[in-house]
């Protein structure tokens, strides 16, 4: 199973925390059915290496 997630815009700090917000709960769900989930960089902020690093952080789980 792959859970996945698109976003393309919007103000970088604010576009951070909705998408952690949104990455949070389908890795708790991913958990009880050990699935991965990723995060592609395609372009905009998710091709900024630092941008990305502080999604994962505040995304603040384990998967």
């Amino acid at each position: 199973m792959l859970l996945a997630a698109r976003v393309l815009f919007g103000v970088p700090d604010a576009m951070r925390k909705q998408t952690a917000d949104g990455l949070h709960r389908p890795c708790t769900f991913a958990e009880d059915y050990d699935t991965n989930v990723i995060v592609e960089n395609h372009s905009e902020q998710s091709a900024d290496g630092a941008w990305v690093a502080a999604l994962i952080e505040e995304v603040d789980h384990p998967l």
